[in-house]
């Protein structure tokens, strides 16, 4: 994320949420994060899965939206071969 310096600490929860096709949701991830007042980039990762092929998840299309305080920034679409 890229954003104009705050010249505040900022805390804020940033929500996952992994959909099915047919908008079943497969799991949430929530996560605490925050920027320092001098910041103007920040970096969060989230990721869902595991080392074997198949487990976590099976052939097609899902989605993937995410929200910073409950709110919608961002969406897309995604599918497993």
């Amino acid at each position: 994320m890229t954003f104009p310096e705050p010249r505040r600490r900022i805390d804020f929860n940033i929500e996952a949420v992994w959909l099915r096709a047919d908008g079943s949701v497969v799991t949430r991830q929530t996560q605490k994060s925050y920027i320092e007042p001098d910041w103007k980039s920040s970096w969060v990762y989230l990721g869902w899965g595991n080392r074997t092929p198949g487990v976590a998840w099976q052939a097609g299309s899902y989605a993937i939206e995410l929200y910073i305080d409950g709110k919608k920034v961002a969406s897309e679409k995604f599918r497993v071969y």
